[in-house]
């Protein structure tokens, strides 16, 4: 169910990272409304997604909510592949920068719930 929903979630990020790259770039809007157009980027989102989406979660975000887990990366993620491919990076670059940010929100979540983590009580002899 978590690659799933990463790769949803990973399929409409790129989905909207693409549309808004046409958008500022001055494409006619009739191109955002072909799917094939985001054929490409929704892939790769969601491959991204799917993939990282369970790793991420399990190894690294155990006691975070899961649709923190999900979202906070993902935002992550899509943002810094848009600032990439807005810089005039490749979309191999974009990938790479994406998943950069995933690992540095994956990181920031997990520092995140240990802070607000109850600490355990000793357990006595017996």
């Amino acid at each position: 169910m978590v690659a799933l929903l990463g790769g949803v979630v990973g399929a409409v990020g790129g989905a909207l990272v693409l549309a808004a790259m046409s958008l500022v770039a001055g494409s006619p809007l009739h191109g955002l409304l072909d799917p094939s157009f985001f054929g490409v980027a929704g892939l790769i989102g969601f491959v991204h997604g799917a993939v990282l989406g369970p790793v991420l979660t399990w190894a690294l975000m155990r006691d975070v909510p899961l649709w923190r887990a999900i979202g906070e990366t993902a935002v992550a993620a899509s943002a810094m592949a848009a600032v990439v491919m807005f810089s005039g990076f490749s979309l191999i670059a974009a990938s790479a920068g994406a998943l950069a940010a995933a690992l540095l929100a994956a990181g920031r979540l997990k520092v995140a719930s240990q802070r607000t983590a109850r600490p355990q009580l000793p357990s006595g002899p017996g």
